[in-house]
């Protein structure tokens, strides 16, 4: 089965090298791109600004092309995640048939290969860093863990806000990894406060993502082609409007989060009540990010990022599991058909829920 699970891991890597170097390169997709290079020399301080800092620094000191940088840094990231993801399960004594329950379903790796307007976004430095802290959570020290997750957890915050609403997951995995009844209190502390500071200094002093010149000074630094984005997006944008507008498409939503608990629920049912902690888990995160789900509109991401976050914290579960867990043919049977039905569904980066796999749409084009 592991086999299995390389073979498709490979296969999702490289659909997603291919989009990246599309959205990154060839596009430069001005919501992609052009979020990686958000940076202080244009305008000053400012929210996600500190990773295009560097690009633009690089640039200005070794003249290295910024697209490719950020092609480069995205390729890297996604695939240090998928070789740690497959060395995490690896590490799996049980059956792990019904891991694929939480991989591959249209929330969770599904989207990150189907949904190709998000490919290349920056989440996937997020994913990495809950992955690692799920890896050498046994390795370290708990106070030299907080701390030097907590230091990453300062210096992503400053490359993107919405960490701030995922911080739940790395205080409550402490109860995941301990059967405790409690938060730790230092860990709690240290992880809050290193999403907390920066959120608050870009409240208190940031400027706007786009500084009014923001396209101009890019194009001296050899981005000519940038496509309407993250650039030409309003600060003030009226998103209670925008929903009025997409009404009907924001409620199709309901159907990836019916697919995400699904499987979840599927998965508890199969491994045991000692991982119904990843459902409760999912449901306060989700509950804890409801603002941004109002702030930004970009439903189908948040909810991946709750997905992927929570499959890691089960992937972790299992790896101190000793107990063999027995797997039917009629459950497997389920979990196929279950996988299946989500190949044929993609859960849309924004506005429109739920719709028929891009991939799919294509091939049924080419039929007369």
């Amino acid at each position: 089965m592991k086999k299995y699970i390389y073979i498709s891991l490979t296969v999702i890597f490289s659909i997603i090298l291919f989009y990246l170097y599309y959205n990154l390169i060839t596009k430069e997709d001005g919501w992609v791109l052009g979020d990686w290079l958000i940076n202080y020399q244009d305008g000053g301080f400012k929210r996600r600004g500190l990773l295009g800092t560097l690009f633009v620094f690089l640039y200005d000191t070794l003249n290295l092309n910024i697209p490719k940088q950020v092609f480069f840094i995205a390729t890297f990231l996604w695939l240090n995640f998928l070789l740690f993801l497959y060395t995490q399960i690896s590490k799996i004594k049980v059956n792990i048939f019904g891991i694929i329950l939480l991989l591959f379903n249209t929330t969770s790796l599904f989207f990150n290969a189907v949904s190709t307007a998000s490919i290349g976004r920056k989440e996937i430095i997020l994913f990495n860093i809950f992955l690692l802290y799920t890896v050498y959570y046994d390795k370290l020290h708990y106070k030299w863990r907080t701390l030097i997750f907590g230091m990453l957890l300062l210096l992503v915050s400053f490359i993107h806000e919405l960490t701030f609403f995922y911080i739940g997951y790395f205080i409550l995995f402490d109860r995941i990894a301990n059967k405790a009844k409690k938060v730790n209190v230092f860990s709690t502390f240290i992880y809050v406060s290193a999403v907390f500071i920066p959120v608050f200094l870009f409240y208190m002093f940031g400027g706007n993502i786009n500084s009014g010149h923001s396209l101009e000074f890019l194009k001296i630094k050899g981005i000519n082609n940038l496509t309407n984005g993250i650039f030409n997006h309003h600060e003030n944008y009226n998103t209670l409007q925008h929903y009025k507008i997409y009404f009907t498409g924001y409620l199709k939503y309901v159907i990836p989060l019916m697919i995400a608990y699904g499987s979840i629920f599927y998965f508890v049912r199969i491994y045991g009540p000692n991982y119904r902690i990843i459902l409760k888990n999912f449901t306060i995160n989700l509950l804890f990010s409801l603002p941004l789900f109002y702030l930004a509109t970009d439903w189908g991401r948040w909810l991946n990022i709750h997905m992927i976050l929570s499959t890691i914290g089960a992937i972790y579960l299992m790896t101190k599991e000793e107990n063999k867990t027995e797997i039917t043919k009629n459950q497997k049977f389920k979990i196929i058909v279950w996988v299946l039905l989500c190949a044929f569904i993609q859960t849309a980066v924004c506005c429109n829920g739920a719709k028929l796999n891009y991939f799919l749409e294509i091939l049924l084009s080419k039929i007369p």
